[in-house]
């Protein structure tokens, strides 16, 4: 079932749901989430942050465990990898290019538990659906073959 729910949230994401051009409406780094209940805030206009690399994607999913309290959760995924690329509803979404892969960590909150409800990460390859859609919220001038 775990597996449905990550293969369900990438293809949410590859198929281009929620904000465009990497936009996001989730808290702001360093901010406290939003908790059950509250409406999603929107970020304050910035400038675009850094892209964040793949290896930055691999190492936040390792310091995300499925049930963790999301307020230490998140604190960890937006020191690794900085703001999420995307959120529809409680599902965050990053994105990082890697020569040809773009790789993709999905974190899902449980807003009634206040925890990780779901976390997924997948590399997309030539011939893998959203593919394109992942590389225009990796943004064009994320580094490529960085690991």
């Amino acid at each position: 079932m775990r597996h449905r729910v990550a293969a369900i949230a990438l293809a949410a994401f590859a198929a281009g749901c929620g904000s465009e051009g990497g936009e996001t409406t989730g808290p702001a780094p360093g901010a406290t989430p939003p908790r059950a209940g509250e409406p999603a805030r929107p970020l304050p206009p910035t400038a675009a942050p850094a892209p964040v690399t793949a290896r930055a994607l691999r190492e936040a999913k390792a310091g995300v465990q499925p049930y963790q309290a999301w307020s230490a959760a998140w604190a960890h995924l937006t020191a690794v990898a900085g703001p999420p690329h995307q959120q529809e509803g409680e599902l965050y979404t990053w994105a990082a290019r890697e020569g040809a892969r773009c790789h993709v960590l999905a974190v899902r909150r449980d807003p009634a538990a206040d925890r990780v409800d779901m976390i997924a990460y997948d590399p997309l390859e030539a011939g893998d659906g959203g593919l394109a859609r992942c590389q225009a919220s990796a943004g064009a001038s994320a580094p490529a073959g960085r690991p």
